[in-house]
């Protein structure tokens, strides 16, 4: 055997001495023993105790932070790159939209002075007598009230409405009776070929106006009672000129766009307008007739007070020259 195998044995030796040797037979009490063992080499921190079923675990005041914590953490939404949901701003808008459209009626009812005044004066008709229905009344003795009833006018009827405004409101059977002696309406109906109702166009005020907006309204049937100013509404400018209907719109100023067949209602403003241009016209002339005729009477008694002087100014010298011929002699 040489030295090198020597070796080898020599260390298979202390290998075998050095093992330890194993129990033959593994008791209970061997076996509590390594696990009491293996207990204590687990660290503490890992250590979780479970609760008996019904039993009420005790919590720590950290640990209850903690989890305090952790639950807002859970409940924070998680950022994502999903864009945000962008608001919309379609109602807004629309409420600025109504507020705009409120503010600019208003400023039209105030600029055009539709919150006050008389809503049969504003029909437009030019009050050439210039009276009103109380001096009307004024003059045939009678109450304001006594008189809108023999007329038939509408009992809400101001008593400073224009005697014109009050004449074309007249019922149509009325009007016929009392400024044109007929007493037919179907007749006169008939003849100037107007249709059996209409849109209404009555005066209003602005709540009647407002409601107007919301509610439809009905249309108005022409018959006797129809007031005279939607009648004559109805009619052709062929008709209500008699056939001459250049010759009208030559007077009133109208376009060729106004023809035999435009309704009355249609151009009734214009013809308002230009008949408050003639009677403003015709006032201004008679305002010059009378200053002309004031200034000629001044200056007819500034002349005879000339010729008065002069001669009592004659009379005064033959006076005073026949006295010194006296004294010559």
């Amino acid at each position: 055997m040489n030295s090198n195998e020597k070796e080898l044995n020599d260390t298979n030796n202390e290998m075998e001495t050095s093992t330890p040797e194993m129990p033959e037979e593994v008791t209970e009490e061997t076996a509590e023993s390594l696990i009491s063992d293996f207990e204590e080499a687990v660290p503490e921190e890992t250590e979780e105790t479970v609760p008996e079923e019904g039993a009420v675990p005790d919590f720590d005041a950290d640990e209850t932070v903690e989890e305090g914590r952790e639950e807002e953490a859970c409940d924070t939404p998680e950022m994502t790159d999903t864009p945000a949901k962008k608001k919309s701003y379609a109602p807004i808008i629309a409420l600025i939209a109504v507020l705009v459209v409120a503010v600019a009626v208003a400023a039209y009812f105030v600029i055009s002075g539709v919150f006050g005044g008389n809503k049969y004066n504003k029909m437009g008709y030019v009050n050439v007598s210039g009276r009103t229905v109380q001096d009307i009344a004024d003059e045939v003795g009678i109450d304001v009230k006594d008189f809108l009833s023999e007329y038939g006018l509408p009992e809400d009827m101001p008593a400073d409405t224009t005697e014109i405004a009050a004449i074309y409101t007249m019922p149509a059977e009325v009007y016929l009776r009392t400024m044109i002696g007929i007493d037919d309406f179907d007749t006169v109906k008939t003849e100037l070929k107007l249709p059996d109702e209409t849109t209404p166009t009555e005066p209003k005020t602005l709540a009647e106006k407002i409601k107007a907006i919301f509610v439809k309204e009905k249309p108005q049937p022409i018959d006797k009672n129809t007031p005279w100013y939607i009648v004559e509404g109805e009619m052709t400018v062929e008709t209500y000129s008699g056939g001459s209907t250049e010759d009208f719109k030559e007077f009133y100023g109208l376009g060729e766009e106004v023809t035999g067949e435009t309704k009355m209602k249609e151009i009734q403003d214009q013809i308002n307008k230009k008949t408050a241009e003639l009677l403003s016209e015709q006032q201004a002339a008679q305002e010059n007739e009378n200053a002309n005729a004031d200034e000629g009477a001044a200056e007819e008694g500034t002349s005879t007070d000339e010729e008065a002087a002069s001669s009592e100014s004659s009379a005064e010298n033959s006076e005073q020259a026949a006295n010194s011929e006296e004294a010559a002699q």
